[in-house]
């Protein structure tokens, strides 16, 4: 049989989990292998997270078209969750993009995943109702995290964005709700504006964003994390910066 893979994680589960693409991708072409699958493609969402409309995921956009036009009879996750964090979106593939086009989906954790007895039935809206509270849960978690930097009148979204860091001028303001806010400026970080100037040169002479990515990561230049592990969204960002 012909099976595509597909691959997604963001940037927190990046950090939180080790999640990573190459993990995902490894795991999918060792099961196709021990299958006998034909391994087609493997298709990925980088840096996005699972509860981002289907619609809007490139990586997902193209699977979804590959199963209509029956390019392949598998889909092989390695767990439900990275297919999405959406129950809805999780039920309306099976139900309206699989079973017309007489595909399966394959979770490595657990197998084929069918919706066609009651017990499959219940499993698959179980696990995708999991996928989908856990994202609500971490979501809700960051909520509170911000409010409470927010009544502590800290920065919200951290040490500012890279190339820069950002540095208490001294002024406050009185927000509507009362309460005092502290004022920061953005200061340029010279390595880091060193790194940007590199990206921006690399990319203008046609590198992409790959490419860019693993030399960054090969010559052990730091994250705004500090790690030196680089991924092309990253790179996007920064290049999409620079062209405002």
């Amino acid at each position: 049989m012909k099976a595509i893979g597909y691959i997604r994680v963001s940037t927190e589960e990046q950090a939180r989990d080790g999640q990573s693409l190459e993990r995902q991708q490894a795991l999918i072409r060792a099961e196709s292998d021990r299958q006998h699958w034909e391994l087609t493609s493997i298709l990925r969402d980088e840096g996005v997270s699972g509860g981002k409309p289907a619609a809007k995921r490139p990586g997902f956009s193209a699977l979804t078209d590959a199963i209509r036009t029956r390019a392949a009879e598998v889909v092989v996750v390695s767990d439900i969750s990275r297919l999405s964090r959406s129950q809805k979106d999780t039920l309306i593939f099976i139900e309206d993009v699989c079973l017309p086009s007489h595909a399966h989906l394959y979770a490595i954790d657990k197998g084929f995943i069918e919706n066609n007895t009651v017990s499959g039935t219940m499993d698959l809206t179980l696990r995708s109702l999991l996928a989908e509270v856990y994202r609500k849960e971490i979501s809700e978690k960051t909520l509170r995290a911000m409010a409470f930097k927010r009544q502590r009148g800290e920065l919200l979204g951290g040490s500012g964005p890279f190339g820069f860091c950002s540095v208490d001028n001294g002024k406050r303001r009185i927000d509507r709700d009362g309460q005092e806010r502290i004022i920061f400026d953005l200061v340029p970080l010279p390595e880091e504006q060193a790194t940007i100037h590199r990206i921006t040169a690399l990319h203008k002479a046609g590198a992409s964003l790959a490419v860019i990515a693993r030399i960054l990561t090969t010559d052990l230049v730091p994250t705004k994390q500090g790690n030196s592990l680089w991924y092309p969204s990253q790179i996007k960002r920064l290049v999409e910066r620079k062209q405002l």
